[in-house]
């Protein structure tokens, strides 16, 4: 059966109406890309809209009588919206509900990982999302970070034009014949979706042993074999003894939102010691000077095994 096109039918005033709604619509699933942040701005529109804050009203005791307007906020993640009638509950309810749908990446609880001389943070996908429509499209970070004061800071970054973006990095096409050749459910693996955080070393300057109590100034993490490691963050610091490693990182990811831009690397103010070092999971502290004994170790292995296999070959030979 051939279905009309709807827009043929529509008149020019209809078709601005419709434009009118769509481009509301597009601008706010832009600006909310979460489910609280949907619930923020939802309930911003009904105060607009005359609804007034069930909580608050039950606390002062007021009363509610027909035609009030009122919201009530699930966690800051569903809101209610509640227009009394003139009607008892008896003769019915008319309710209109509607799903905040957010497919997306999560961050783990500790997401900080280095790989390649990367920054990477760990993520686990949320929803019914297309792993590989995922990859290498510019991403932010959108959450909260909730202090030990039960205070909640708002995290944005990425939205904004002089922000850093971010994004889950994938092969180069000559690089991925067998990739190709996976179903598109396979091609790129949940656990794949590792997202880019920063890929420029900082540097610290002056006495290694002196930058537990630095003032201020920059971190370098030492990774494998000595290098440094890639982490394009300016480090503040306020020492405090009692600041744990989750806080540490949590303050870490929060002061993308707060920092002042530095290159490609903005300002984070953290909270408690400032050598992340290995408890961050960055490995050692080290001096880059100086040199891994891994590699030695593994050289040495190697040769010892390759003497054992040229005397078993030479004694069987003998026997022969």
């Amino acid at each position: 059966m051939e279905r009309p096109n709807a827009w043929l039918d529509y008149t020019q005033e209809q078709l601005a109406d419709l434009d009118r709604v769509c481009e509301g619509y597009k601008r706010f699933i832009s600006d909310n890309k979460t489910e609280r942040e949907v619930c923020a701005a939802s309930i911003e529109r009904a105060r607009a809209a005359g609804y007034r804050d069930l909580k608050e009203l039950v606390a002062q005791g007021v009363a509610l009588k027909a035609g009030d307007k009122v919201y009530a906020s699930n966690h800051g993640k569903g809101v209610l919206l509640v227009h009394l009638g003139t009607e008892p509950l008896e003769s019915g309810l008319n309710i209109l509900g509607a799903h905040i749908d957010s497919p997306r990446m999560d961050l783990k609880q500790n997401p900080l990982e280095e790989k390649n001389d990367l920054l990477t943070l760990d993520t686990h996908y949320y929803g019914g999302i297309k792993k590989y429509q995922w990859v290498t499209i510019p991403l932010a970070i959108h959450g909260v970070v909730a202090k030990k004061d039960g205070s909640i800071v708002n995290v944005c970054v990425g939205e904004d034009e002089g922000d850093p973006v971010f994004c889950v990095t994938d092969l180069l096409i000559h690089l991925s014949q067998e990739q190709l050749t996976k179903e598109a459910s396979k091609v790129i693996d949940g656990e794949m979706l590792d997202v880019l955080c920063g890929g420029r070393p900082v540097v610290i300057e002056g006495d290694d042993a002196k930058k537990d109590n630095a003032s201020g100034g920059q971190i370098s993490l030492s990774g494998n074999g000595g290098k440094k490691t890639t982490l394009a963050i300016t480090l503040k610091s306020n020492v405090s003894a009692d600041t744990n490693e989750s806080e540490e990182k949590a303050s870490l990811l929060s002061g993308f939102a707060s920092g002042e831009a530095t290159g490609t690397a903005p300002t984070a103010t953290v909270e408690g010691a400032v050598d992340l070092g290995a408890d961050a999971g960055f490995g050692s502290s080290e001096s880059s000077d100086s040199l891994p004994i891994w590699p030695f170790i593994g050289m040495a292995v190697a040769a010892a095994a390759l003497i054992v296999v040229l005397l078993a070959k030479r004694g069987k030979g003998d026997e022969e």
